[in-house]
């Protein structure tokens, strides 16, 4: 007796975490530093130095900006720090 895969196995796709890390990987490669936020340790705390970066930027009024798709952001441009976080 043969038993034939379900359609639906056929739309299956690859697990998005695999994809994604494929593609942390490919952009370390090429000299970025990420941090990945993605799956972790749930049951170990951050570690300090990922806290203290994340507070950092929390309060830099740098980052105080509500970011509107397809905005004039000509403004931007004398910011080097937003426009190398929010390319546009």
């Amino acid at each position: 007796m043969i038993i034939e895969p379900s359609h639906r196995i056929a739309t299956v796709e690859e697990y998005y975490f695999s994809t994604k890390l494929k593609q942390i990987a490919q952009m370390r490669a090429q000299g970025a530093e990420i941090i990945n936020l993605g799956i972790g340790s749930p049951d170990l705390p951050p570690h300090p130095e990922v806290i203290e970066t994340l507070n950092t930027w929390a309060i830099s009024p740098m980052l105080v900006a509500i970011r509107v798709i397809k905005a004039d952001l000509s403004y931007a441009k004398p910011w080097p720090i937003f426009t190398k976080i929010f390319p546009y």
